[in-house]
C-alpha cells in the first residue's frame, strides 16, 4: 500500500499541510528520494522514500499537473488542487531535471476564496490602520519585499481583495508568472516570455483597458519598473513585489534601474516588508515592516 504512488503523493501533500509548510520539495539522490517541506523560511526533511518508486510518484504528479510524462529533459510548470477534509488548495507544481532525476518543487497556495483578509496577516493595529490609509488612495505604488517563500504575493491579493469587497466594480488586472491565486473577478495575465509574454510587453499592452489597479508579480528589470512607476503616477493603483533584505532597500533598486529619486518619492506610496515567524507549535504568521517615503526625510 505505501508504495502506491497516489497514497505517497496524497501523504506527502497532507502532511505538509498539516505542519503549515509554503512548499514541498522532492529530490532524487543516486540511493533515494528525499522530501523536504519549508516551514517558516526554513527547509526541513520530513521522509525518504525509496529510489524504485520515484518514476511513478513523478508520473503521477505530472498527470496530475496535466504536464507530459514522456517529457524529462525540460523544465515544465502545472498546477492541481488538493481537498483535505477542512479546506482546499492550489498546487503549484515545478519540475527540473537534474544529475539524479526530476527535481519537483510544489508551492501550497489556499483556494482563491480563503485568501485571508488584512486583518488576517498578522498587522498590529498601528500598521493596520496605515494600510488601511494606503488602500484609501486612488494613484500610487504599493510594494512587498521579503525572501522567496513569505508570503509577499498573499499580502498583496489580501490587499486588493479588500479594496474588492470594498468596491466590485473596479477593474483589477494582474500579470503574474506563474498566478498563485486563481480569483474569477480579476483579468489575470500569465508571463511567457518565450512567446514575448514579458512583464514589461503585458504591462504596456495593460495600460490600454483601463484598469483602476494593477498586480504585478515582480518588478524584476529595469523596463518594467520604468512602466510600473508611470503607471502609478498617470491615475493606476500599482501592487507589486521585489525581491530586497529590507522595505527601504527598494528605493534603491528604483535607483538601479535607472529611476529618478523624484519620480520613486512621487510614485511610491509605501513599502512592506515581511518575513515569516513562528506563532506557535502548528501555526506561523507574517512579522511586518513598514516604510513610509512620506515620512522620510532622507
Amino acid at each position: 500500500m505505501q508504495s502506491n504512488p497516489v497514497y505517497q503523493i496524497n501523504e506527502i501533500i497532507k502532511n505538509a499541510i498539516k505542519n503549515n509548510a509554503t512548499d514541498i520539495h522532492i529530490h532524487p539522490t543516486d540511493q533515494s528520494v528525499i522530501v523536504k517541506n519549508r516551514i517558516i523560511g526554513k527547509l526541513v526533511t520530513t521522509n525518504t522514500l525509496p529510489i524504485e518508486i520515484y518514476s511513478s510518484i513523478v508520473n503521477r504528479i505530472k498527470v496530475l499537473a496535466n504536464l507530459s510524462s514522456s517529457n524529462s529533459l525540460n523544465a515544465q510548470d502545472g498546477r492541481f488542487s488538493f481537498a483535505t477534509e477542512n479546506e482546499e488548495h492550489d498546487l503549484r507544481i515545478s519540475i527540473i531535471p537534474s544529475l539524479f532525476g526530476e527535481n519537483i518543487a510544489l508551492r501550497i497556495l489556499p483556494k482563491g476564496n480563503n485568501i485571508p483578509s488584512i486583518h488576517q496577516l498578522g498587522m498590529n493595529e498601528n500598521l493596520l490602520e496605515k494600510t488601511q490609509l494606503l488602500l484609501s488612495k486612488k494613484e500610487g505604488m504599493i510594494l512587498t519585499t521579503g525572501p522567496t517563500g513569505s508570503g509577499k504575493t498573499t499580502t498583496l491579493y489580501s490587499l486588493i481583495k479588500h479594496l474588492h469587497n470594498q468596491s466590485p466594480d473596479l477593474h483589477i488586472v494582474s500579470i503574474e508568472d506563474p498566478i498563485e491565486y486563481i480569483v474569477p473577478a480579476f483579468t489575470q495575465i500569465q508571463v511567457n516570455e518565450v512567446i514575448g509574454m514579458t512583464f514589461s510587453n503585458i504591462l504596456r499592452s495593460v495600460l490600454r483597458h483601463d484598469p483602476d489597479v494593477i498586480l504585478i508579480g515582480e518588478i524584476r528589470d529595469q523596463e518594467t519598473a520604468q512602466i510600473a512607476i508611470r503607471a502609478a503616477m498617470t491615475g493606476h493603483l500599482v501592487f507589486a513585489t521585489m525581491h530586497t533584505n529590507t522595505a527601504k532597500s527598494a528605493i534603491a533598486r528604483f535607483i538601479d534601474f535607472e529611476i529618478k529619486e523624484l519620480l520613486i518619492q512621487e510614485a511610491l506610496l509605501g513599502v512592506f516588508n515581511q518575513r515569516l515567524i513562528k506563532k506557535d507549535e502548528h501555526n506561523r504568521t507574517a512579522d511586518f515592516e513598514i516604510f513610509l517615503p512620506s515620512e522620510s526625510n532622507s
